[in-house]
């Protein structure tokens, strides 16, 4: 999965209100398991560039923060999927 996952999922965010996506269950479930490895990814590539000076650290936190609700949000996608699947018990 590539960093279109992550993309896939703001989209659903952004646009599932109005219903112009129609994702099944399983796809949320799907998506949710890449973003997290993006996030780690990214999280720990914005370390590197934190350590080597070449970011400042106001920007990396901004940037740490975002990647965490980024991965909230796909958490939480996560748990619908599996309500509507009635498979809360998985939890």
């Amino acid at each position: 999965m590539g960093r279109s996952a992550m993309m896939t999922v703001l989209l659903v965010v952004s646009t599932q209100h109005v219903g112009y996506l129609h994702l099944r269950a399983e796809d949320f479930q799907y998506l949710e398991h890449g973003v997290d490895e993006m996030a780690s990814q990214f999280r720990n590539n914005n370390i590197i560039k934190l350590n080597n000076g070449m970011i400042d650290p106001e920007s990396a936190v901004v940037y740490i923060d975002i990647l965490t609700n980024l991965e909230r949000i796909g958490d939480l996608s996560n748990n619908v999927g599996y309500a509507v699947r009635g498979e809360l018990s998985k939890l």
